[in-house]
């Protein structure tokens, strides 16, 4: 959904509300709207096109009428107005949209760990800042503790996916018509005023966050952006934290705590054991207490020893998070033919069946998916 802030007063473009308790007709919702998504001058001829539905050349007052009434709703002085100005066979919006994402759900499970990144994400001021690290590293719950404990005003949350840059920007805002291009996009934004958007999953939209971030830097976008990633965006400016295993006692805490909230009890020997056998990645740890809390510490341990598969039994979770295979399985869908040859190489065969001396896969090993 998208405000419009006009001096002391806001419209929501969505419904055409005033905060003052009035309302915008259609039409004059759509001129508004039309020139808040140009951030800029909209020829007379356009507005009759895009809003009205004329064909080129028709000669109307239908336009000059709509402004009239529009300068009425939200001008605090129609005779003088500041917001709807008209400049050279043109108008233009002066006024700042904002951008206010789609309300995120609140996480019912408690943050365990992760201190030292949640201090360096407090403390950092960079216009760019990458969460780099593999698969189930965290990342993603890493950033929304962060954007939960600072509670920023204008920050939007955009979840990437396959999708595609503009779509999801899209979808995150409300907007029914999308960005044509990346340029438009970073326009938009520039205008927004957001502080700060934050880029989900961006691993498969990398070259489209590139060419976002040089955009931004072009109009002088004032936003700064938070990404998580699997790999670095590697531009001018980037600030890096990379999110690898947890630290020992702060892997043994998420186990712990995670299997209390199922009604299950860790002892510290199984919990630093359980930890070391998925190598403290918070996805797999979350995942084996998961399983602790409809079986036993000891089941799960004796099973990790074999073969780390572990799957989820929440309905919740993304698909990427439901299993170590779904997360591994994304990550070969983007990988060249030369980079699943050499995975190819370093992968380990699973154990034949019924064989007396499996050999274990670590959380981190490979064994490749079927495609």
């Amino acid at each position: 959904m998208a405000t419009l802030a006009l001096g002391t007063r806001t419209v929501d473009l969505w419904t055409g509300d005033l905060s003052d308790g009035g309302r915008l007709r259609p039409l004059e919702l759509r001129l508004l709207r039309t020139l808040a998504e140009a951030g800029g001058p909209v020829a007379r001829e356009q507005l009759l096109t895009d809003v009205f539905h004329y064909a080129p050349g028709t000669s109307t007052r239908a336009l000059s009428s709509t402004v009239y009434r529009l300068r009425q709703a939200v001008e605090p002085d129609p005779g003088q107005p500041r917001f709807v100005l008209a400049e050279r066979g043109a108008y233009r919006l002066a006024a700042t949209l904002a951008l206010a994402p789609e309300p995120q759900p609140a996480a019912f499970d408690a943050f365990v760990g992760r201190r030292a990144l949640l201090e360096a994400l407090a403390h950092a001021r960079a216009p760019l800042v990458t969460l780099v690290g593999p698969g189930g590293s965290g990342k993603s719950r890493l950033a929304a503790e962060h954007l939960a404990a600072a509670s920023e005003p204008g920050t939007l949350a955009v979840p990437l996916d396959e999708s595609g840059l503009i779509g999801a920007f899209a979808r995150a805002w409300g907007e029914r018509r999308a960005p044509d291009d990346v340029a438009e996009l970073a326009a938009r934004l520039a205008v927004s005023g957001l502080a700060r958007v934050v880029l989900d999953d961006a691993e498969g939209q990398l070259d489209a966050v590139r060419q976002l971030v040089a955009e931004l830097r072009r109009v002088g976008a004032g936003l700064r952006l938070l990404v998580t990633s699997r790999e670095p965006l590697a531009v001018a400016g980037e600030r890096r934290l990379d999110v690898g295993p947890m630290a020992p006692e702060e892997a043994q805490a998420l186990l712990r705590t995670r299997a209390a909230e199922g009604g299950a009890e860790v002892s510290d020997a199984l919990a630093a054991e359980i930890v070391g056998l998925v190598d403290r990645l918070p996805l797999a740890i979350e995942l084996a207490a998961g399983r602790i809390a409809w079986s036993s510490a000891e089941a799960v341990r004796d099973q990790l020893l074999v073969d780390v598969d572990l799957t989820s039994d929440r309905a919740d979770r993304p698909g990427r998070h439901q299993s170590l295979d779904a997360v591994l399985e994304g990550t070969w869908r983007r990988l060249d033919s030369g980079e699943r040859f050499a995975v190819g190489q370093l992968s380990v065969p699973r154990a034949p069946s019924g064989s007396a001396s499996p050999r274990r896969r670590s959380a981190t090993t490979w064994t490749l998916p079927r495609c």
